[in-house]
């Protein structure tokens, strides 16, 4: 009522300025416009801050902080996140209300660099995976994590790549007289080509290293070929065969029907025979076969298939141009293989193989070599008025045999069988063998 006062001060939400306090109202009578009303000082009032509430957690970026009563702010999605914006205000209760923005982590793109695999398909902001060298390549795996580029916007996969080498290939390297190629030392995705050896025709074709180590591709088809040539003029006679040697072996190799279907396994088992007899390669021949197939127990009682390798060899010596031996140098080089040590035999075989055609490719586990036969083919007219004999006992220094200028084949025949009759009965005898037994032991003459 006129003449009363009261009290005015900040409403709820709102506080007193500094140095400031309640104002006094009084009701009186207001001459300007003819009427009373209430006359005095407005109150100094600030809003209040607000304190609860706010938008938390690394997903959300917003800006409330310092807020008061009455005022708005805005919630978004942090770089590297995704979402709604909201509008949040501040209430005179000093709390902000409205909904937070509901934000998830983007998912980083794939990241592509050759010769490297990953683990990182979807992986979140600030996500990790590991990044490893592909399938074909070796090196150390390295880290990866999602995160901010350079413009503070867009997000990647960064970190080291590793670093790959590529692996050399293994297997399928073509073996082979009638190859020639340069596949020894390539690598994962890289490629070589194989060409028909000297003496072979065909077209050649391009094998690929793959990622498990192997090379794959179709091998060129080599035949051997042929070479016509015209018969000279000069009267040079032909090379002639007078003499043979010829044996046979069995073996009971890993993977008999490969060992016996490649060819340099043939040209290791010549080069064997080779060492043991003493003579040029060039002069043996060897036949490798499979006859047939037998059964065997193992030390649990099972049987098996076995399939021994055959192996035949024949030692030709000639007589013009080439190895032209005496007749006693044929009948030394049938004593070598006669008495060569089998175990000696079959380490040169294993040995002989194992550089033709690469380490433990086939194994030799057994050899059993069965005695020489020498065989003279022509007539010889060479005069030869005494032949000396080395005997292995040492009792008799030489043997004289007088052979006739111009004797026939059978002449010589005989006087061969003679010596090599002679010098088994010697090395028998040495042993201790009994006569009995000797003449079981002794090779059918020649």
């Amino acid at each position: 009522p006129f003449g009363s006062s009261c009290s005015v001060g900040c409403s709820t939400g709102y506080s007193l300025e500094a140095d400031w306090s309640t104002q006094l109202w009084h009701c009186a009578w207001d001459a300007a416009v003819g009427e009373v009303s209430l006359q005095g000082n407005l109150p100094q009032c600030n809003p209040v801050p607000c304190e609860y509430n706010f938008p938390s957690g690394v997903e959300i970026a917003h800006n409330c902080a310092g807020i008061a009563t009455d005022e708005t702010c805005t919630s978004t999605c942090a770089a590297g996140y995704e979402g709604d914006v909201q509008t949040l205000t501040c209430h005179d209760d000093k709390t902000l209300h409205g909904n937070h923005s509901q934000c998830s982590a983007r998912l980083c793109p794939s990241r592509l660099i050759a010769n490297v695999a990953d683990d990182c398909s979807e992986v979140p902001f600030r996500g990790t995976c590991f990044a490893m060298c592909a399938a074909g390549y070796s090196g150390e795996p390295t880290q990866w994590v999602c995160t901010l580029e350079e413009d503070g916007i867009a997000i990647s996969l960064q970190g080291d790549a590793p670093t790959c080498v590529p692996l050399v290939c293994l297997y399928n390297i073509p073996i082979g007289v009638e190859y020639t190629h340069a596949c020894e030392d390539i690598h994962t995705d890289e490629q070589c080509l194989v060409s028909c050896a000297e003496g072979f025709a065909g077209e050649a074709s391009s094998l690929t290293c793959n990622v498990d180590q192997v090379l794959d591709g179709s091998l060129p088809l080599c035949v051997q070929a042929t070479t016509l040539t015209e018969t000279p003029s000069s009267s040079a006679e032909p090379l002639e065969v007078v003499a043979e040697i010829t044996g046979s072996m069995t073996m009971t190799v890993s993977d008999p029907e490969s060992f016996v279907q490649n060819l340099e396994t043939s040209v290791a088992a010549a080069e064997a025979i080779a060492s043991v007899a003493e003579m040029p390669v060039e002069n043996i021949e060897v036949i490798l076969s499979i006859p047939g197939r037998s059964l065997q127990s193992n030390a649990f009682g099972a049987r098996r298939l076995s399939d021994p390798v055959l192996l035949l060899y024949t030692i030709s010596f000639f007589s013009v141009d080439g190895y032209s031996g005496l007749p006693l140098e044929w009948v030394a080089v049938e004593e070598r293989l006669a008495t060569a040590n089998r175990s000696e035999f079959m380490q040169l075989m294993a040995s002989a193989v194992n550089a033709r055609v690469g380490e433990d490719i086939y194994i030799v586990h057994s050899l059993f070599v069965r005695p020489p036969s020498l065989v003279v083919l022509v007539t010889t007219t060479t005069s030869i008025t005494t032949v000396p004999i080395l005997d292995e006992v040492g009792d008799q220094a030489s043997l004289l045999i007088p052979l006739i200028a111009g004797a026939g084949a059978v002449g010589l025949l005989i006087c061969i069988a003679c010596i090599c009759r002679r010098m088994r009965l010697a090395r028998y005898r040495h042993q201790g063998i009994p006569e009995q037994q000797q003449q079981q032991q002794s090779p059918p003459h020649v």
